[in-house]
């Protein structure tokens, strides 16, 4: 794309991100100097308005490649469709067939909005934290190093906030951003339970913490979603 295609095309996507925050944040795909060769973004349209997107970010723990899971926003006029789940799991199906068809892709994903994490660590494979995975294996732990040592300007998140390597935390990066989530605040949680339960009691909202996932994802993980 030409330089004046992707400034009308940070425009639609500042357009769509700022009905959906009380704040934009300007970082990743609504920055206009931001650099989006290593980007991947699924987009969608109602006629010519841009309603939509999702984004995530190629990066690289040496020898391979993996993929961070970015921005994902819905115009609140368009919100009750699936939209949300459509954009995501476009994304990283189109990726995964483009890249690695017959393989497996590594992904992050940083939150601290409950539903959100419940959902990673329900759809994709050895998600860690989850319900799911006990521990981390040396391939997880490899991962979180990698984003926390090298790819925190990507991530939004600032060199003086603190990881908990053993919780997979960013303690109290949500503080004060447009990202904080209280825990009384249930119009973010999960409609299991149980999945609640499993990360509140793992990260502390009130005071911003941001958990970190990792985990895999590959064909088989969407012909099982496919078949719930």
């Amino acid at each position: 794309m030409s330089s004046d295609e992707l400034r009308s095309l940070v425009e639609e996507i500042r357009t769509v991100a700022s009905a959906c925050f009380s704040e934009m944040p300007i970082y990743q795909c609504t920055s206009y100097e931001y650099d989006f060769r290593d980007s991947i973004i699924t987009l969608a349209y109602d006629g010519k308005t841009l309603v939509g997107f999702s984004s995530a970010i190629e990066m690289y723990d040496g020898s391979d490649r993996f993929l961070h899971l970015g921005l994902t926003c819905v115009h609140p006029g368009s919100r009750g469709t699936g939209l949300t789940h459509k954009l995501a799991g476009r994304l990283t199906l189109e990726y995964l067939i483009r890249n690695k068809l017959f393989g497996s892709v590594w992904f992050t994903n940083i939150a601290g909005v409950i539903s959100s994490l419940a959902n990673v660590g329900e759809i994709f494979d050895q998600v860690y934290p989850s319900p799911k995975m006990i521990t981390p294996s040396s391939k997880h732990l490899q991962i979180v190093h990698i984003l926390n040592t090298q790819y925190r300007d990507m991530v939004h998140i600032d060199k003086n906030i603190q990881f908990d390597s053993d919780a997979f935390l960013f303690k109290g990066s949500a503080i004060g951003n447009m990202w904080f989530k209280g825990t009384s605040d249930t119009r973010y949680h999960h409609r299991n339970a149980k999945l609640n339960h499993y990360y509140l009691s793992r990260m502390n909202l009130d005071e911003g913490d941001e958990m970190v996932q990792v985990g895999f994802f590959n064909i088989f993980t969407f012909i099982k979603y496919l078949l719930k």
